[in-house]
């Protein structure tokens, strides 16, 4: 009894362990399916490599199938094809048109087999050994349509053969109308990020012409290889650059991301070589240019022979090299970045931790250490989206960085001119000063002495036809005597060096009214804080004052003359106005040399020069200029 027992327990539970175990079907209901089928596929291995469409119905009951747990197909590195099963079955009374995706650009060889009966239909091989045109189904990827009648269940076998090289995919299942919409956003994306890659690449050879620098010419390389590695990696180039190309499908993708690589080290080294020293840990980025550049020449070599060029030795060494590569370069970067704050340093250290990133997963992946999820699969070409936008903001930040080392050597090259243009008229203004001094107590002391005498001898004789004959002499040395003052206060005023601006101003005027009677000449100071002027401001206001007076005497037939100086806020603000025939001040070609001289040295002042018309005749010549003017800070108007 206890046998038979024991025999119906065991029996049952074998019974619920086949139901446990045995294969489930894909169920297509209404509205069809879209889904990632991993966990519902079954494997084996072709240790042998014997299995093929003749003979795999045959074998199969002797064939270990086992179960995918994970929800992706990642097997690391495998040396031999693999066969995968599942089953579909339509719940529908309507037909279904579906696409099976490998979504894998790289997987070399595929094929679809359909149980019909007891025989197999194979769908045409196809991987990236054969050409693009030739797929089943027009996609970057790996499709194979399928259609299911109402009711229908069916049988499938998947081969993917990627021997010696990683084995990572996801498998989905999907309505054909949905798939077809789904791509179409997709090729939108991706041609939109191309696009944006063009662009950047045609402003970087604009750059590249305008500046004529190494670093530029390694952004537009950079920008390149990272187009054709956004192009490799979405697998566009098999459908469009190469589509009957066999063995350039396999190597491309690799060469564009040696290329990029190395590249990002070259203007990495370039950026940083003037700011700190790499010393002797300087051979790594440059193991890892070599290794680039062998990736580079081996694959063309693998792609003239036909053959694969990937072997886990190299791809791991590969990985390491590069991942090694990218940290020694992050460290140096941070150094330069600690070192100059500048954004062009933090923006490449972003970008090569993003690159050491990168590297270290799909190292991992390649590995099986990671899970394959959809992060994994589509984080090579967030990278490249990534790494071209950071790399795009870093050149334009190099670009900001010479606009501004260029405005400021221009702003060093305006401040010495300037000071040279004032030591200058520092040195003019202190020898005519020496001469006005010295017309002043020489000449002008003999010629008042000479006038004094003239005039005493003048009075003592009473012969009058030699005091007629003394009165001409004596008008001529008071004439004489006058130009002599006036010459010397126009080198240089007396007052201003021993008494100050406001002092200086009226004795100008002053003078002026005495020599020219006929013009109602007007001083308005109110407002004016002398003490707030220094010495050379001082020196520069009297001189532009002197000049605008001289010009109007001169050239403007006026009857009235108004002088305003005031000072408000922070800001001198002086005005002369007249009421004579006045010019037109667009034409510039009428400025004499008294008014380019009053324009130079209101520059000097950092000030501004403003000529305007008055409303019923007459010109306002105004000029402004900070108190401050040595802090190069411009003048305000109030």
């Amino acid at each position: 009894m206890y046998q038979q027992l024991f025999k119906n327990c065991l029996t049952i539970f074998l019974v619920f362990a086949c139901l446990k175990t045995a294969a489930q079907p894909i169920s297509i209901a209404e509205g069809g399916i879209s889904r990632n089928i991993c966990e519902s596929l079954y494997f084996v291995e072709d240790v042998d490599r014997k299995l093929s469409a003749e003979n795999l119905l045959e074998l199969e009951p002797g064939l270990p199938f086992k179960k995918n747990t994970w929800g992706a197909v990642n097997f690391g590195y495998v040396k031999n094809p693999y066969w995968f099963r599942f089953e579909l079955k339509n719940e529908t009374d309507s037909w279904q048109n579906l696409i099976l995706e490998v979504q894998n650009p790289y997987i070399n060889r595929t094929q679809l087999l359909e149980k019909k009966a007891d025989t197999l239909i194979a769908s045409k091989m196809t991987g990236d050994h054969f050409p693009a045109l030739e797929r089943p189904w027009h996609n970057r990827h790996f499709c194979f349509p399928i259609e299911l009648a109402p009711n229908e269940f069916n049988t499938y076998y998947l081969l993917i053969d990627q021997s010696n090289e990683g084995l990572r995919t996801f498998i989905n299942l999907c309505d054909q109308q949905k798939f077809l919409a789904e791509t179409t956003i997709d090729t939108m994306l991706y041609a939109g990020a191309m696009g944006i890659s063009v662009i950047i690449i045609l402003i970087a050879f604009n750059f590249a012409l305008a500046f004529r620098q190494r670093i530029f010419y390694l952004y537009l390389l950079y920008f390149i290889f990272l187009l054709l590695t956004l192009i490799t990696t979405t697998g566009f180039g098999f459908l469009y650059l190469y589509p009957t190309k066999i063995g350039l499908q396999q190597v491309a993708h690799f060469q564009a991301i040696g290329a990029a690589g190395m590249v990002a080290t070259l203007f990495s080294l370039a950026s940083i070589k003037d700011i700190i020293k790499i010393g002797r840990w300087k051979w790594i980025p440059y193991t890892y240019l070599l290794m680039a550049a062998y990736l580079i020449i081996m694959g063309i070599l693998f792609d003239a022979k036909k053959e694969n060029n990937t072997s886990p030795v190299f791809i791991n060494t590969s990985y390491i090299i590069s991942i090694a590569n990218y940290l020694l370069l992050s460290i140096f970067i941070f150094k330069a970045w600690v070192k100059t704050w500048q954004s062009e340093m933090f923006l490449l250290l972003v970008l090569i931790l993003f690159g050491a990133t990168s590297w270290t997963i799909l190292f991992l992946t390649e590995l099986g250490l990671m899970s394959f999820s959809s992060f994994a699969s589509d984080f090579g070409l967030y990278w490249v989206v990534y790494e071209t936008l950071l790399a795009s903001v870093a050149m334009f930040f190099r670009v900001k960085m010479l606009y501004d080392n260029m405005n400021n050597l221009e702003e060093s090259l305006y401040i010495e001119k300037q000071k040279a243009v004032k030591e200058f008229v520092k040195g003019q203004h202190i020898e005519r000063q020496r001469l006005s001094q010295d017309l002043h107590d020489g000449i002008s002391l003999k010629l008042a002495n000479v006038k004094a005498q003239l005039s005493n001898l003048q009075l003592k004789l009473k012969d009058q036809p030699l005091k007629e004959y003394i009165a001409p002499i004596l008008g001529l040395v008071s004439t004489t005597a006058e130009d002599v003052r006036n010459f010397s206060h126009s080198l240089g005023s007396v007052t201003l060096l021993h008494f100050g601006i406001a002092p200086a101003i009226e004795d100008l005027i002053a003078m002026l009214q005495t020599s020219y009677p006929n013009v109602k000449l007007a001083y308005d100071d109110h407002g004016f804080v002398p003490e707030s002027l220094d010495e050379e401001a001082s020196l520069y206001l009297l001189q532009i004052l002197q000049e605008l007076l001289n010009n109007v005497y001169k050239h403007a037939q006026a009857t009235k003359v108004m002088v305003q100086v005031t000072t408000k806020g922070d800001t001198l603000v002086a005005t002369v106005l007249d009421n004579g025939v006045g010019y037109d001040p667009a034409i510039l070609s009428i400025m004499g040399l008294g008014l380019k001289s009053i324009r130079s040295r209101v520059l000097l002042l950092e000030g501004e020069f403003e000529v305007a018309k008055k409303v019923g005749g007459g010109m306002r010549h105004t000029i402004y200029f900070p108190l401050d003017h040595q802090n190069g800070r411009k003048a305000g108007r109030h």
